[in-house]
């Protein structure tokens, strides 16, 4: 379809944007020359002329929504403008790279799905950014030199920026199980430069090591499954592995944890006892779906017990917030019968802090007080 091809979808996207920046400043302009309403002739005798006054302030916040309004426009100019400018001699057997841009970085080529993935690539190719918040979080919390795991890696958004804080001196081991994304995910690994130490795998990291079923979504490439949901969905098989033998030889243990693996996050702690119980107690960024967990045969409050037993501090993460929120057992207790009941299909993320850890002064200004 003519949507799909690229430069032609980057096109129509900035069409769209410079007609809705257009809007803004007409409406700003028609504000601009209006007359104030005519002050009522002064009462006849007075002592002294009457002053009527033209209350302003409705009129002013008009404009300072539509000039903020116009801001957000042009900045999305900029951006699609930047992406076309990469895409402009791009033809279909060659990369479709975008301009990532994350406060606190410098700009950086970035490869995505050309077509068929509805919202990591689609939301990449709008605005050059995935998940502002987390992204911002999972970056504060790593730091130079780290040693870092990157569970459900898709085509490498984390990995890539984690690669850049960590630096040569870090350790980045991605895991992305679907061929697909996993072959983007290298790439992008690759046009990292001065970055960390990058191992890509092809795996699914679980309880144990041999192969699953991994149930593939026809559009959104960052939601592949271990379980069927009732849906007609195509299904590979993939090499599985845990990290009890992942790590059973590494000189030292990774500091974080990233982990968007839809609903295997607890297969994923269940194949790390051995490492829990010699006290390896790293950050996580995790997805806590109870939709998936309970899909996959788990227990939601199992996953969560084993976090709150190992004396984490938890945050909830989400996108809709411009902050983290303290969670404690009972809460969740009480979202899991409404918010994010397995049923409902909602899910959080959580981020675990070890107890004691000064890595929460990182982000101690996003939390909600």
């Amino acid at each position: 379809m003519l949507r799909d091809i690229t430069p032609v979808r980057q096109l129509a996207r900035l069409y769209r944007a410079i007609l809705s920046a257009a809007e803004s400043l007409a409406t700003l302009s028609a504000h601009s020359q209006q007359p104030a309403p005519a002050s009522a002739p002064a009462p006849t005798p007075a002592p002294a002329p009457v002053v009527q006054y033209f209350d302003a302030r409705p009129r002013l916040d008009a404009n300072e929504a539509e000039i903020r309004r116009l801001s957000t426009e042009v900045e999305r100019l900029k951006t699609l403008t930047r992406h076309l400018r990469l895409q402009s001699a791009s033809m279909d057997n060659r990369p479709f790279l975008i301009e990532g841009n994350v406060p606190g970085f410098e700009p950086f080529a970035f490869e995505i799905h050309r077509a068929g993935d509805a919202y990591i690539s689609t939301e990449l190719e709008a605005t050059g950014i995935w998940e502002p918040l987390e992204t911002s979080v999972i970056t504060r919390l790593s730091r130079p030199g780290d040693f870092v795991l990157d569970i459900g890696g898709n085509i490498g958004w984390y990995s890539v920026l984690l690669s850049k804080v960590l630096g040569p001196a870090g350790q980045i081991i991605t895991f992305e199980p679907d061929p697909r994304n996993f072959a983007m995910l290298s790439r992008n690994l690759e046009r990292v430069r001065g970055g960390a130490i990058a191992t890509p795998l092809q795996k699914a990291v679980s309880d144990a090591e041999g192969t699953l079923k991994l149930f593939l979504s026809p559009d959104n490439l960052g939601d592949h499954r271990i379980f069927s949901d009732g849906t007609e969905r195509p299904t590979i098989e993939v090499p599985t592995a845990t990290l009890d033998a992942i790590l059973a030889d590494a000189s030292r243990l990774p500091d974080l944890v990233k982990s968007d693996a839809q609903g295997s996050e607890a297969r994923i702690f269940r194949g790390a006892q051995g490492l829990f119980s010699k006290g390896w107690r790293p950050i996580f960024l995790m997805e806590f779906w109870p939709f998936g967990l309970t899909n996959s045969g788990d227990d939601p409050m199992w996953l969560w017990g084993q976090l709150a037993g190992m004396g984490y501090q938890m945050f909830e993460l989400t996108e809709a917030r411009s902050t983290l929120l303290s969670i404690d057992e009972l809460r969740v207790r009480s979202e899991i019968t409404d918010r994010l009941s397995p049923t409902s299909g909602s899910f959080i993320n959580l981020v675990a802090i070890p107890s004691g850890s000064d890595r929460l002064t990182s982000i101690e200004d996003l939390v909600a007080r």
